[in-house]
């Protein structure tokens, strides 16, 4: 049976090599840094702008116009057509949150033995290496149960860890009793024009997070960060909500409440243990994987890493395993 799992040797050092973790709302892409460890925060409200009173309306006539066009193959006609009568005038762009850094400090050892994976079955992604003779081992997965985004951290010997956000959006972040919380906005325009981004008086998308770092060591926090010193079990908890209310409301005046229950999700999701918090997001998420398999009988190398599986079959090496994780790497990605 072909496993279904992504698995690399060494950490992502860009974003195309970064695995992918999500709930449908919020995501993030995972670098698993030994050292330095990277999470870019995504969430799906996140906008620039605001609902905008210029539209094109375009009628069945014209649809009909521009559809005989291509039919004749005058297809600079038709793209000139279509994007007089459909396109709108101007759209916003959507917005990353930021990172969230995950830092071993005072370790200065070498990295040996260094694997990380994207587990399809039940959509977490683990890593495991040595930091000179401590073994380390991380998990995160974002849960579509509790709402939010998770790590885990699990040390032979204590370490010390630095945890702190870089947010890409304008906000302010404080740190109080083991919480980091920010609060901003999304710009007001990011013109496609000028090339610029602007945050004028007008309204924008308001936003706020938690989070949370849970540790069997002392913590001490100051401004974006969470210090962690001498550490064998950490874990965080992240949670991201914003004042989207629909395409047609106005972000602020007409906006949803967004910290109350940002902070709410937080803490609920706080008050289970880590095991637990896996258990209720695996049972959750296998509810949906497991609705469809796919199995296709020939060759498969799942004890190849999947970068080299990828070259060997550009070369020409026949490899149905990879095509069924494909196949189910997309489905994971939907």
């Amino acid at each position: 049976m072909t496993e279904k799992k992504l698995w690399y040797k060494k950490e992502a050092s860009v974003w195309e090599e970064a695995l992918p973790i999500g709930n449908g709302r919020m995501g993030a892409m995972v670098y698993s840094g030994a050292v330095l460890d990277r999470l870019q925060i995504n969430e799906d409200t996140l906008w620039s702008g605001y609902p905008g009173k210029e539209k094109r309306m375009h009628t069945m006539a014209e649809l009909e116009k521009i559809r005989s066009m291509v039919k004749e193959k005058r297809y600079y006609e038709a793209t000139k057509a279509t994007s007089e009568t459909m396109f709108n005038i101007h759209a916003q762009a959507y917005v990353p949150y930021g990172n969230i850094f995950v830092e071993a400090v005072n370790v200065g050892a070498t990295v040996s033995e260094y694997t990380r994976k994207l587990d399809l079955a039940n959509g977490i992604i683990s890593c495991a290496y040595k930091l000179g003779s401590t073994e380390i081992k991380k998990k995160y997965f974002v849960s579509l149960k509790d709402d939010v985004l998770v790590i885990n951290i699990n040390c032979s010997d204590r370490t010390d860890f630095h945890i702190f956000e870089a947010v890409d959006l304008e906000h302010k972040i404080y740190a109080k009793d083991g919480v980091l919380t920010a609060q901003g906005r999304c710009p007001t325009e990011i013109s496609i024009y000028t090339n610029t981004v602007e945050y004028g008086d007008e309204e924008s998308i308001r936003f706020c997070s938690g989070l949370s770092v849970t540790a069997d060591a002392e913590m001490y926090s100051g401004g974006n960060s969470l210090w962690v010193t001498g550490a064998k079990k950490l874990t965080v908890v992240f949670s991201l909500r914003s004042s989207f209310n629909g395409y047609d409301k106005m972000p602020v005046s007409e906006g949803c409440e967004y910290i109350k229950p940002c902070m709410q999700q937080l803490y609920a999701a706080k008050a289970f243990s880590y095991e637990a918090l896996e258990d209720r997001h695996t049972a959750c998420y296998k509810k949906y994987f497991d609705r469809v398999y796919l199995e296709i009988d020939g060759e498969s190398y799942d004890n190849i890493p999947t970068d080299e599986r990828i070259r060997n079959a550009a070369d020409g090496v026949a490899d149905n395993g990879l095509v069924t994780l494909l196949f189910d790497y997309a489905r994971y990605l939907m």
